[in-house]
């Protein structure tokens, strides 16, 4: 046998399976294939296996590792493939670890029943009692991670070391004997003649302690002395069964086999005119001197026309150091993308569209863009953001990475799921230095940086103080949650989840709120804006107007969460917020640091975070690989304006793309192409291993949406039920993210939550989401309180600022 074992993984579209591959590469540096339990190269139109062609794909793995995943075992569809292993003839038999639903598909195989526990265990650590042998040789106390809902029932109400005579061919290896709600659950068994075992809980998570992990090493120690033992060495198929072929993008004829890039002239004025950018930027810092990112905007007099801020408003976290204001001219490309239609459009300074195509994989079209537009950045020192492609990618747009059909919109939603701006001018605060730098990446516009910095630098702070709204316009709720109608969602999800299809769903629903006539909206979401961030500074506050006035958009939130970030060393970091507590009690009371700390202690609440940790594990490891994810800070307590909540931070490193030679050129100006369209050769790049590709910024992104702390896990699984559970009612810009992507090789987006957001389309209606993540241990009437309270925090930009 190899030194390097070559093992097969088969996966149920879990959401921490690729915490258990990269367990099995740290542990036995093995060479690991990943297949779906349904792949179709194995399984015909009508759901039967292909036994043949699956055993003879087989002889070429060492072992096979069947992997969690939501669903009963007792339903085919829910296991597929992995339900072929258990009656592979002798001469086709070979090791097999099989980890919660594997474990317990292998249970009901040979004779268990598979049951409902009495309280699911989602997110819950306890004591594992084992024997000590077998894949538990040598191994001490295992406190272990469980997300099951369902439990191996081997016919006997207390625990057993030996086979029973209802399961006679399976031998308890390990048991959880101190749940006083469940009683004894079945954590380990191995098969008593073939080279089967599994195990319950969850080795890979990261609150499963080291010993509890061991049982991997051990597993492959078991598995080898088998294959010699019964002298099987794997083997090369003798038959094809490479993964299926995806079908090529739609190329333009006019571009050719070989096109890469499509050039673009935008007119401005009327006039075609060549976009130039510069291969550095242009940049002068000055003091900030009282300045604040509002009366900037209103210096600069940019609050009354396109423009996006993000801004960090919050000084009780360090998470956003940084406010950046992206100026938007008359010639600045916007990239749009429909995901119903998976259409991707490029629009001129005037929102003409100026290029469409349908697209297989949007996401490989802005990887090839961030790649052929990067800037030389001179200052190491310098700030974050230089220029680039700055907006959102809604909820929807997330969905359609995970292969589920985004909800149809109706009225008032997003015309399009992602939208970016290519911002060349920009502002930038940095709060922790006190200093504003003013930049360009546009051609020669050297000028417009002196001019600007110039009147920062001697125009009063004062003259440009901000102004609001009183007294407040009448407001109308058109739409609002119903109380018992929310607590009917919340049930439906806990009986999916007692079912096994979910660990955790986090449910969500909307108010729509609408204005009366006698308001102007002109400067209306500016100045709700202002108010909100006076109301409720957040680290993440944005504000984004883009598009003419009768088909434009507003977005306007006030996120505590970071969802993703990247910096131009290679190092991406990512800080889910699940769990949160009011400042403020029922009864006025004004609760400190340590009674959030003494609140955060609860299952319940930790339960919520940890899976959001691990699932997010699992999206940066199927980017970046193993050895590449480490936990920094796990449930930490954080203070905001309203509310204290339980943050965790991963972070993950990736090599960065080399900068292309063209980028960095003598001459101060390129003339450079603004899309990369994918040709086939660079289809057939996509398509190889990550390990092949250095992952970028835009890889790990894609991975990683829809954000994980608005969806629940498994995610493709949990978000398929939530669409049903919510009325196929799309959640648009909420639950989605927004940010930047930077020419020089960084990006930041923020979840967007406490926020509002609005289409000219839809008259002067506001859309405000909230929810809350549901588990068993949730109470109905306490979850529905925890949405409004969400809601409450955005709904205070609507209120009058009296001065």
């Amino acid at each position: 046998m190899a030194d390097s074992p070559k093992l097969l993984f088969i996966d149920s579209y879990d959401s921490f399976s690729q915490n258990i591959v990269a367990l099995l590469s740290d542990s036995i540096q093995a060479d690991i294939e990943i297949i779906q339990n349904d792949d179709e190269r194995f399984i015909t139109e009508h759901g039967s296996i292909r036994h043949d062609h699956f055993r003879i794909f087989l002889q070429s793995f060492d072992a096979i590792v069947a992997g969690p995943g939501p669903g009963n075992p007792t339903k085919s569809a829910d296991v597929g493939l992995i339900t072929a292993l258990w009656d592979l003839p002798h001469q086709s038999l070979l090791p097999v670890l099989g980890i919660c639903l594997g474990f317990q598909s292998l249970g009901f195989h040979f004779g268990a029943n598979v049951r409902r526990l009495t309280h699911p265990r989602h997110g819950i650590i306890q004591n594992v009692a084992h024997t000590k042998e077998d894949i538990f040789k040598g191994v001490e106390n295992v406190q272990a991670t469980q997300y099951h809902s369902l439990h191996v029932d081997l016919g006997c109400t207390n625990s057993t070391w030996i086979p029973l005579e209802t399961c006679p061919s399976l031998l308890p290896l390990a048991w959880i004997l101190d749940d006083a709600e469940n009683g004894a659950i079945l954590m380990a068994l191995k098969h008593m003649k073939k080279p089967f075992w599994g195990v319950q809980y969850h080795p890979e998570s990261i609150c499963t302690n080291p010993e509890g992990g061991k049982i991997i090493s051990n597993w492959w120690w078991e598995a080898k002395a088998w294959n010699e033992s019964n002298r099987r060495r794997r083997i090369d198929s003798p038959m094809s069964f490479s993964p299926l072929e995806q079908p090529a993008p739609d190329i333009p004829d006019d571009l050719g086999e070989g096109s890469l890039l499509l050039p673009l002239s935008i007119p401005v004025n009327g006039k075609p005119s060549t976009f130039h950018i510069s291969s550095s930027a242009y940049s002068k810092s000055l003091d900030q001197c009282g300045w604040t990112v509002q009366t900037a905007c209103q210096a600069l007099e940019a609050s009354d026309r396109e423009l996006i801020v993000l801004e960090s408003s919050n000084t009780k976290v360090l998470t956003g150091k940084y406010s950046i204001i992206g100026l938007i001219l008359d010639d600045t490309i916007r990239i749009h993308y429909f995901a119903a239609s998976h259409m991707l459009q490029i629009r001129d300074g005037q929102d003409h569209t100026i290029f469409e195509c349908v697209v297989d994989d949007a996401w490989a079209y802005f990887r090839e863009f961030m790649k052929n537009i990067q800037v030389s950045i001179v200052d190491a020192g310098a700030v974050p953001f230089s220029g680039g492609l700055m907006g959102f990618i809604s909820y929807e747009a997330g969905l359609d990475t995970i292969g589920i059909t985004p909800s149809s919109s109706p009225d008032g939603q997003p015309p399009s799921d992602i939208a970016f701006a290519f911002v060349t001018r920009s502002v930038v605060f940095d709060h922790t230095q006190k200093r504003i730098v003013v930049q360009s990446i546009g051609a020669e516009d050297e000028d417009w940086v002196r001019k600007t910095s110039a009147l920062l630098s001697s125009m009063d702070s004062d003259t440009a103080s901000p102004s609001f709204m009183t007294p407040a316009p009448t407001v109308s709720v058109q739409y609002s949650p119903d109380p018992k109608e929310y607590c009917d969602k919340v049930k439906s999800c806990q009986e999916e989840i007692r079912a096994g299809n979910s660990y955790e769903l986090c449910l969500t629903d909307r108010q729509i709120l609408e204005f009366d006539g006698s308001c102007s909206n002109d400067n209306l979401p500016w100045t709700l804006y202002k108010q909100g961030a006076f109301h409720n500074p957040a680290p993440f506050s944005a504000y984004i107007r883009l598009g003419p006035l009768d088909r434009g958009f507003n977005i306007l939130s006030f996120s505590p969460e970071k969802f993703l970030s990247w910096n131009r060393e290679g190092t991406c970091e990512m800080r889910p917020i699940k769990g949160t507590l009011k400042k403020t009690t029922s009864d006025g009371r004004r609760l400190t640091c340590a009674d959030a700390e003494d609140f955060f202690q609860s299952p319940k609440e930790r339960a919520e975070n940890l899976m959001i940790v691990d699932l997010i594990r699992h999206d940066l490891h199927g980017a970046l690989g193993a050895g590449n994810v480490e936990v920094t800070k796990l449930m930490g307590v954080e203070e905001y304006e309203t509310v204290y909540q339980l943050v965790s931070v991963i972070e993950g490193k990736f090599k960065q793309r080399t900068m292309m030679a063209e980028a960095v050129s003598s001459s101060p100006t390129d003339t450079r192409p603004l899309l990369a369209i994918p040709s086939r050769r660079l289809r057939e790049e996509s398509l190889q291993p990550r390990t092949q590709r250095a992952a970028s910024g835009v890889d790990v992104l894609a991975c990683s949406l829809p954000p994980g702390s608005m969806t629940g896990a498994p995610k493709k699984r949990s978000c398929e039920l939530l669409q049903s559970i919510e009325g196929n009612q799309p959640r648009g810009i909420y639950s989605g993210v927004l940010g930047y992507m930077d020419v020089g090789g960084g990006g930041a987006f923020s979840v967007v939550i406490r926020s509002a957001y609005r289409w000219d389309g839809d008259a002067a209606r506001w859309h405000i989401g909230a929810g809350g993540a549901v588990t068993t241990l949730s109470g109905p009437e306490d979850e529905y309180a925890e949405m409004v309270a969400k809601r409450e925090a955005a709904l205070l930009m609507f209120k009058a600022i009296k001065r």
